[in-house]
């Protein structure tokens, strides 16, 4: 439970560096970061998500203590990666290849991607352990140097240099207190096993390759508002997806870190038909949490931009986001509702598809739409690709299980999530917009509860009583 509730707390505070960072620098120079910020995503996920996978899946402290060659072969993958990452930035800079930014924001990206390569595999050790101590000291590390770094640096130079600089020192930064503790003394590099490292790359792939297609989706809106609209109109637009992407995957994760060894566990015990019911359950679970997420969100946009907006995104922050909302919800569920049935069947590539209709259905409409009339176009381009993706996968997942959700629980859930917000609609203007979206959230929050209670969704009512009637008097 700790490492969960690290989990969360480290999410919470990313989205709130976010917000500081787009503040500070302003909508230009904001742009310039957020395509630097998504260029060392895709480099981290495409040269590094596979490790992370790899320790997730196999490393143990059993392993640790049983295979030391395990932990040496992840190490060999590292290094491999890191030099092959090294030697193609190198080279780009020297053959001045032309992505759109500086030399100098490239060469951050690339040195964030690998910093935050690295960030990623120790977390991943320490999850795997479960060493909650350790894991909480590497992200409170991590946020405390980012906070002076990235807000710091946004501060005294308004440059996206210095502020991907800030990213890639606080990110690598946070290894060093913890290395001692997360060392494998007895994982010798000459233990590596080459052949495994194939294996360990093969069982990642189809994620990988589904994160990358998603990530480039992403890069391609920025990178077709920045050519067409400059990079103002790039910050804008990445500043409301990336807000509205991490409140989506913050709660989604913390659902899916639990609700996902639910159904393992099932499996386990009761066989494969049980797994995929447990699956159906956590789909509508993470639905009923997520479609309210998104409800309100929009429903109290005038007082969340006026409270944590900076002066040079309100207005189009809003417009963006409403258009960007129903594709980002679609990512969510696709993300943690859709793709736990393709892991529990065994069927990943299911995965990599939906995320290729994603790019394609984005890249294609980023191409045959008139980007130039209007900016807004863009973001119903990306917002639309992701819907497209959630109703593939809806397809491929229907013909991968024949469990069903229970229809009952969904559409309580939307006629909740709507009687939601039709309450919180008035009290979206009244008084300050600290007040506002505190009353607006404590009131949401309490109706939508009843009414999902009332309904007894996924039987929570049940279980909440059961809790209930546990505890000791």
């Amino acid at each position: 439970m700790g490492i969960v509730l690290t989990f969360v707390v480290n999410a919470g505070l990313n989205f709130a560096l976010g917000l500081l960072v787009a503040m500070v620098l302003g909508p230009e120079a904001y742009g310039r970061f957020s395509v630097a910020l998504t260029i060392a995503l895709v480099i981290n996920t495409a040269g590094f998500e596979w490790l992370r996978l790899g320790v997730t899946r196999f490393y143990s402290a059993r392993s640790r203590a049983e295979d030391p060659s395990l932990r040496a072969t992840l190490n060999l993958g590292y290094a491999a990666v890191s030099l092959s990452l090294a030697a193609l930035t190198i080279a780009a800079l020297a053959l001045g290849v032309d992505v759109g930014l500086p030399a100098a924001l490239l060469a951050g990206a690339a040195l964030t991607g690998f910093a935050n390569g690295l960030f990623e595999y120790q977390a991943a050790l320490a999850r795997a352990r479960f060493l909650d101590a350790v894991y909480a000291r590497l992200v409170a590390v991590k946020n405390g140097l980012a906070v002076c770094a990235m807000v710091g640096g946004a501060w005294l130079t308004r440059d996206p240099v210095w502020v991907i600089a800030g990213a890639a020192l606080s990110a690598a930064a946070a290894v060093v207190p913890v290395w001692r503790a997360l060392r494998d003394p007895d994982a010798r590099l000459a233990l590596a096993d080459p052949a495994r490292l194939r294996v360990l790359a093969a069982y990642g792939a189809p994620v990988v390759a589904a994160n990358v297609a998603f990530q480039m989706a992403l890069l391609a809106t920025r990178g077709a508002s920045a050519s067409a609209h400059g990079f103002a109109e790039a910050g804008r637009l990445a500043l409301a997806t990336d807000i509205g992407l991490r409140l989506v995957a913050t709660l989604g994760a913390a659902l899916d870190v639990w609700l996902f060894q639910l159904a393992v566990r099932a499996d386990e015990r009761d066989g494969r038909a049980a797994a995929e019911r447990q699956i159906m359950r956590n789909a509508v679970l993470v639905f009923t949490a997520l479609c309210p997420l998104a409800a309100g969100y929009l429903a109290l946009m005038p007082a969340f931009e006026a409270l944590l907006v900076g002066d040079g995104f309100r207005g189009a922050y809003g417009s963006y986001s409403w258009i960007l909302m129903p594709g980002l919800l679609a990512y969510g569920l696709v993300q943690f509702a859709l793709n736990p049935v393709f892991q529990i069947t065994r069927r990943t590539g299911a995965a990599l598809t939906t995320a290729l209709v994603a790019l394609v259905v984005t890249g294609a409409l980023l191409l045959g739409l008139p980007a130039r009339l209007d900016p807004w176009v863009l973001a119903a381009a990306h917002a639309a690709g992701l819907v497209a993706a959630f109703l593939v996968g809806l397809w491929l997942a229907a013909r991968l299980t024949s469990a069903r959700p229970a229809w009952r629980d969904l559409a309580a859930v939307v006629g909740a999530s709507g009687l939601m917000t039709a309450a919180v609609w008035p009290l979206r203007g009244i008084g300050p917009a600290p007040v506002s979206l505190a009353l607006g959230t404590g009131v949401g929050a309490a109706i939508y509860a009843v009414l999902i209670l009332a309904c007894d969704v996924g039987g929570l009512r049940g279980l909440l009583l059961s809790r209930v009637r546990a505890r000791p008097a």
